[in-house]
């Protein structure tokens, strides 16, 4: 699919997801046809390569030559599925993810069985890496973005299930006692407990910033967003956005001590995001935010009033957002204001 330049208005954030009722129908036969090939197809390994198989043969002609954009981005869901099974079946037996997520538990202090975590939670790194080979040959095959978006979000998981393997190796703290070789156990922690340990939230938060600061690269590439870079940025920007917000907010439900106080950060922190968004003229980012704002909210507020309240502010940010950004575009940088579009002063 090569880059073809798309009509901008004052909606800059234009994402064409379908390129017409075709596109919908095509679509729906590629997901009847990819699950049909993993139903009728039990051998190991076999089914999954037929379906990636199908998949880049149904790419070359209905993506690359069709450019359906709809059809792209259901196989590379696909695509992106097979891979990550494909990477598991080598280490588990059957052709399904049927083994959960080891429990968390703290191990003696013995070398040999405090290093066990690591070898358990091998499959799901190798397969998350066969997952992100296989998204980005497809990305470089079609350039779907969706595909491109879809390896980062894989090379990132991985990156966090090996922090989480050593977190888990390290799960134990020696304390000294009135005996020199006096060892004390913490209590196991749950997996939510476990997922909220500093080393984990920085992991996620460096992870997130470095995807941010690639999405960041891909807009300025593109600063007019006319080709299909800036739908790369988009979609890069959706993946880093959970990465980068999740342990904000975190954060800042540490630091509160009532849930008022946590509403007044969660608030700060959204705005801080609004302003970096407006910035950058990004509402992808503020996607996970607001899902950390709901969650706050219901802590001081039933669903409805919290739902309501979210809901008229999301408005308020969608209905005032070109008003707002002409506004503070004057005062940002001249590198700013070229790396990424200006409104028109009619809008």
């Amino acid at each position: 699919m090569t880059e073809e330049p798309r009509n901008v208005s004052f909606e800059q954030e234009q994402l064409r997801l379908v390129s017409g009722y075709n596109d919908i129908f095509v679509s729906i036969a590629c997901i009847i046809t990819f699950v049909s090939l993993t139903t009728l197809v039990e051998a190991k390994y076999l089914d999954q390569l037929l379906v990636i198989g199908a998949a880049f043969g149904l790419a070359w002609y209905f993506v690359r030559r069709q450019r359906m954009r709809l059809t792209g981005i259901v196989v590379a869901i696909a695509v992106a599925i097979s891979g990550l099974i494909l990477g598991i079946e080598f280490f588990i037996s059957g052709n399904v993810i049927n083994t959960p997520l080891p429990g968390i538990e703290f191990l003696p202090n013995d070398i040999e069985e405090s290093a066990i975590h690591l070898p358990i939670l091998l499959p799901y790194t190798v397969a998350l890496l066969v997952s992100a080979a296989f998204s980005f040959s497809y990305w470089r095959f079609a350039s779907v973005p969706f595909a491109h978006a879809a390896g980062i979000a894989a090379i990132l998981l991985t990156v966090l299930v090996i922090v989480l393997g050593f977190q888990l190796d390290l799960a134990k703290v020696n304390v000294p006692g009135s005996e020199i070789n006096e060892t004390f156990v913490v209590e196991p922690l749950t997996q939510s407990e476990l997922l909220r340990t500093l080393p984990i939230l920085i992991t996620v938060f460096i992870c997130g910033c470095f995807t941010e600061a690639y999405a960041i690269w891909w807009d300025v590439k593109d600063p007019e967003r006319q080709t299909v870079a800036t739908d790369t940025a988009f979609w890069v920007h959706v993946v880093a956005a959970p990465f980068l917000i999740q342990p904000l907010f975190w954060w800042a439900q540490s630091l509160a001590w009532n849930p008022t106080t946590e509403v007044i950060f969660g608030g700060v922190l959204f705005l801080l995001l609004l302003l970096f968004a407006l910035v950058i003229n990004r509402r992808a980012l503020l996607i996970g935010a607001m899902v950390w704002v709901l969650a706050t909210l219901f802590t001081v507020a039933d669903m409805a009033v919290a739902g309501l309240t979210m809901g008229v502010m999301l408005l308020l940010i969608a209905a005032a957002w070109n008003k707002t950004r002409q506004l503070i575009e004057p005062i940002l940088p001249v590198f700013v204001q070229r790396s990424f579009p200006t409104l028109l002063s009619d809008s």
